[in-house]
């Protein structure tokens, strides 16, 4: 059946040929899109990171200028419920379809390769951000277009393709500094494509490099400008989450060990398991390829690079990684499987892997989501008790007339919260410390309640009062002083 859908392209000249493809992954990677993220497309649920309506002071200090800016001129903010998911995944079903351009991929190979981009669930870790949602599916896409415009110069450094490059590739920087690693990963998969068939100078690509560093540079010096031109703290998020030169080198070496070596024995974030089949990719190669040896080892060397590449910034960071900073693992996984795809006679298995993967990912992200919802429902009763008890102690509490402030954290009970996902299912009473603004932002855009802030001494005050009161849950939990009412969920993290 699927030959058969795929027989009703015909193509009259390459160009036709190229189109054809492009479409077929572009409505591939859709379909399977809105089966992997039906779930969250259908049932919006408030999610950490999702309480603040404005972000874009914050998004400009962190060196995602292009975003604050596609926020304040195009894009909704901070999202609107299903549209800005659905924008993220267009935008991420184009990128498929651009890789799909860059490695030209047969019809066949596209559809698989584009079954295998989206089953990985990597995009539901950034879904769960809905305020970033789609500028990172944008993001995506430019990445992957700034490789194709600089293939279509011929990968001349003096051309109009490379400062296409360089340009897109510093927007797509400027959005999510993540997706520039989608380059790299493609680079190594165009290599090792290129091995098996025997084309002519398969390291060509490889002077993309230079397009990197370039656009790396005036990235830089462009957040700067923007930096200073809105006002905003130059405040370098790298070096905030760096562990070099914070932790012994021998610490960060086996932190960096044990991270990436997760990833290969299924104990990385939940929903990735899949990736550990990666490795069985090199096998094929060089025991099923009907390549010459040297060809068949290039191959396997640049498909461990392509396996390795997400995980750069494991190792320039000297530390675990985010799910979400692994944009490039959807990219890395399709290529691989594509690469040994094409060198082995046993093809039709491969469209069974995908669609088992397919079904892992659809599961994985609704399970995921689905443990946000019941975490938001859990948090929800939980201030219900909590304002219950408050009401013991003072009869006449109102979030009209009071003020309240949350001391310490609590984990609120959600049996469906699943092990290594990140912030998924997580409480609001918990997450950060239990950060007040962050539970009060909470409450504001849950339409539960609308509690004026504390004052900077009235929250030096409610937190002296805090420390002499009991742990939740107690009546003896509640302390007040004016009009502001004191709740102590737990002991404080600092």
């Amino acid at each position: 059946m699927f030959y058969a859908a795929m027989s009703m392209f015909s193509w009259k000249s390459e160009s036709d040929r190229k189109k054809s493809v492009f479409l077929i992954s572009f409505i591939t990677a859709t379909l399977c899109s809105l089966l992997v993220y039906w779930y969250e497309l259908s049932n919006f649920t408030l999610s950490i990171d999702e309480e603040f309506p404005d972000n874009f002071e914050q998004t400009v200090m962190m060196g995602r200028w292009a975003h604050a800016l596609l926020k304040l001129w195009i894009l909704p903010e901070p999202y609107v419920p299903f549209f800005s998911l659905m924008i993220g995944l267009i935008f991420l079903s184009l990128s498929c379809a651009v890789s799909v351009t860059i490695l030209e991929l047969s019809a066949t190979e596209a559809a698989l390769f584009s079954v295998l981009y989206i089953a990985l669930p990597q995009f539901a870790y950034q879904a769960e951000f809905s305020n970033q949602v789609d500028t990172v599916g944008i993001s995506t896409f430019l990445s992957a277009l700034s490789l194709l415009a600089f293939k279509k110069s011929g990968y001349r450094l003096l051309s109009r393709g490379a400062a296409t490059g360089v340009f897109l590739l510093v927007i797509s920087t400027a959005i999510y500094q993540s997706s520039h690693f989608i380059t790299y990963t493609l680079v190594c998969a165009i290599c090792a494509a290129s091995l098996l068939h025997s084309k002519d100078r398969p390291l060509l690509s490889m002077k993309f490099a230079v397009i990197s560093v370039v656009s790396l540079i005036i990235y830089h010096l462009s957040t700067k400008a923007a930096k200073a031109y809105f006002g905003v703290v130059d405040f370098s998020y790298f070096l905030y989450l760096t562990s070099w030169g914070k932790k012994p080198v021998a610490e960060c070496l086996m932190i960096i060990y044990s991270s990436v070596m997760s990833y290969f024995k299924m104990k990385s974030f939940y929903g990735f398991s899949v990736y550990a089949i990666t490795p069985l990719t090199i096998v094929s190669i060089l025991a099923l390829s009907k390549e010459n040896i040297s060809n068949r080892l290039m191959c396997a060397g640049f498909v461990i690079l392509c396996i390795l590449s997400p995980m750069l910034m494991i190792f320039v960071m000297g530390t675990e990684q985010a799910p979400r900073v692994m944009i490039a693992l959807p990219v890395a996984f399709a290529s691989s499987i594509l690469i040994a795809y094409r060198g082995n006679e046993f093809k039709k298995i491969f469209f069974c892997i995908a669609g088992v993967v397919l079904a892992i990912g659809v599961m994985s992200s609704s399970k995921l989501f689905y443990s946000d919802r019941m975490a938001h429902e859990a948090d929800l009763a939980f201030y219900e008790d909590v304002i219950s008890t408050v009401r013991l102690k003072e009869p006449s509490f109102s979030p009209y007339r009071n003020k309240i402030y949350f001391y310490g954290p609590y984990s609120v009970k959600n049996d469906w919260k699943v092990d290594n996902s990140d912030v998924f299912g997580n409480s609001f009473f918990y997450w950060d410390g239990a950060s007040n603004r962050r539970i009060l932002a909470m409450l504001k855009m849950s339409n539960v309640a609308d509690f004026t802030p504390l004052t900077e001494s009235e929250e030096k005050k409610a937190k002296s009062i805090g420390k002499g009161l009991k742990n939740w849950p107690s009546v003896d939990s509640v302390g007040t002083f004016d009009n502001v009412v004191v709740v102590r969920l737990g002991d404080p993290w600092f």
